[in-house]
């Protein structure tokens, strides 16, 4: 037997499964980021158990100021060639190109 819905409950019915697919899609897509997000916070011991594993959850920033002062790799080294790159890789073309929009505003096309 066939199901006979209005034209308004047709519509309510497709906007929440639209809704339900949307929320989903959302969380599969979320999901990676939160499970880099807790190893990060976490210490080895607890990563290797499982990032989902909730038993012991001692979050912890260690592993950023590990990875800032690294003895060998400094992140904070990589982090001030990064702005030394790109602060001028930015203004730069930023100034120029302010000059010659200027510049073409003031000029007579034919």
């Amino acid at each position: 037997m066939r199901l006979m819905l209005g034209p308004k409950a047709t519509r309510i019915v497709l906007r929440v499964l639209i809704h339900l697919i949307a929320i989903v899609a959302a969380f599969v897509w979320l999901l990676p980021y939160m499970g880099v997000f807790m190893a990060s916070i976490r210490p080895l011991g607890e990563i290797i158990r499982g990032w989902w594993n909730f038993e012991e959850f001692n979050p912890t920033l260690e592993n950023f100021f590990g990875a800032w002062n690294h003895p060998t790799v400094p992140l904070s080294k990589g982090m001030i060639n990064s702005l030394i790159v790109a602060v001028p890789a930015t203004f730069i073309p930023l100034l120029v190109g302010a000059l010659a929009a200027y510049a073409f505003s003031r000029f007579d096309f034919p």
